[in-house]
């Protein structure tokens, strides 16, 4: 039996050394011309070296190509590197291929970690190596750069290439572009052109623009700076930070406005009336001494100032005591450098619009207040602060007055 072997061994060796390629099998086919070693077995397979990973790591000056199977996590691993630098790489990794894709479906990927906590996890060396993902065309004259910032520098960006937009679609009729920023840095909704002079350009028919949307409280914490607008709930209008104070692109009842206070607005906010601050007087008579129909009957919004007028041609200067119609007219105030003098006493109608307003304005006696409307030669509208009760008092009455000015 020995002696069979040692011929079969024999024959074996003559034939590696005349054609330098060995066959194993059982049919006995020659080797394939392109194998140095054919081996086709039916039952049986290759059992390569088995070893730790420690093990394999202390093999001396590893040959590229060298195989080695880890015990570790049962992958089988080639040297990729050299005789001194080895480079160990997993050969039967957990990817599949599907003719010309690949595919993995075990678990979470990590490039530059070992422990991924994402499908796909990229990581940097170190805390201040920030990892770069770029996708792109062959040549890179179309790509787009994801960065997740680093320790010095924890500024995460999008980089793309100049000239190009960066477009959000979604599969709406196949494609549909619902968002873009240029590449000069214009934001666009609703279209793919945006107007040159907007930084952000939203175009629709059938929506609007929402602005952040507070109360008064809240905007107040708000460290403002100039040109900075929302929407006040409180007051129901748009406002504006000029870098020293908010205000209106409409004007609003109870707004601090030219020198008095807002009591009535109309033209959505565009115009309205002001009230004094406080009253011109607690107690002054209608007429400057001379019972007369002076003709001042007009009422309505804005009739209390012809009404003025009319008083003061009719009465004049009379008996050089002030009266209700004269201190209105001559009264003013400045704020911020700016004098407000076209001041006058309100018609009956305004007056009652002043009264429904008392408590925004503030600073009203429980008293009656004068109108400029007359009622005749005797009597002239007023109003009692206390009930709201309208009548008419004699001319030479001690009543209240409060100043109004249009805008």
């Amino acid at each position: 039996m020995k002696k069979i072997l040692l011929s079969i061994f024999g024959v074996m060796l003559l034939s590696v050394a005349s054609k330098a390629q060995v066959a194993i099998n059982i049919d006995a086919s020659l080797p394939d011309n392109s194998a140095m070693l054919d081996v086709k077995p039916t039952v049986k397979g290759i059992l390569i070296p088995r070893m730790t990973a420690i093990q394999r790591n202390a093999i001396s000056s590893p040959a590229t190509g060298l195989l080695v199977f880890c015990t570790d996590n049962n992958h089988l691993f080639i040297n990729r590197g050299t005789l001194s630098s080895p480079d160990w790489t997993i050969v039967n990794g957990p990817w599949q291929t599907i003719g010309a894709d690949i595919y993995y479906n075990s678990g979470n990927v990590g490039i530059g970690t070992l422990t991924p906590s994402a499908k796909l996890d990229v990581r940097g060396n170190n805390p201040d190596d920030g990892a770069v993902f770029q996708i792109g065309n062959s040549d890179l004259s179309h790509r787009m750069i994801l960065f997740g910032g680093r320790e010095n520098d924890p500024s995460p960006f999008i980089h793309w290439k100049q000239g190009d937009p960066l477009r959000f679609t979604t599969d709406e009729g196949g494609w549909s572009e619902k968002m873009r920023i240029t590449s000069n840095g214009q934001l666009s909704i609703g279209t793919t052109t945006p107007d040159n002079s907007a930084i952000a350009d939203f175009t629709s028919t059938t929506k609007g623009f929402l602005p952040p949307r507070m109360t008064t409280t809240q905007r107040n914490a708000i460290t403002a700076t100039a040109g900075l607008t929302i929407y006040n709930i409180t007051k129901n209008c748009f406002e504006c930070y000029n870098g020293t104070a908010w205000y209106s692109t409409v004007h609003y009842i109870g707004e601090n406005y030219c020198g008095g206070i807002v009591f009535f607005v109309y033209d959505n906010g565009q115009h309205g009336l002001i009230a004094a601050t406080a009253d011109q007087s607690s107690g002054i008579r209608w007429d400057a001494g001379t019972y007369t129909n002076t003709m001042a009957y007009a009422d309505g919004v804005g009739a209390g100032k012809p009404n003025t007028v009319i008083i003061i041609a009719n009465q004049g200067y009379g008996d050089g005591v002030p009266y209700a119609a004269r201190i209105c007219n001559e009264y003013s105030v400045m704020v911020s450098g700016v004098t407000y003098g076209d001041w006058y006493l309100p018609s009956k109608f305004e007056l009652n619009l002043l009264y429904l307003q008392k408590s925004v304005v503030g600073g009203f006696d429980f008293a009656s207040y004068w109108s400029s409307t007359e009622g005749n030669s005797n009597d002239a509208w007023g109003r009692y602060f206390g009930s709201g009760l309208q009548g008419d008092y004699e001319k030479n009455s001690e009543v209240s007055v409060r100043a109004i000015r249009a805008f």
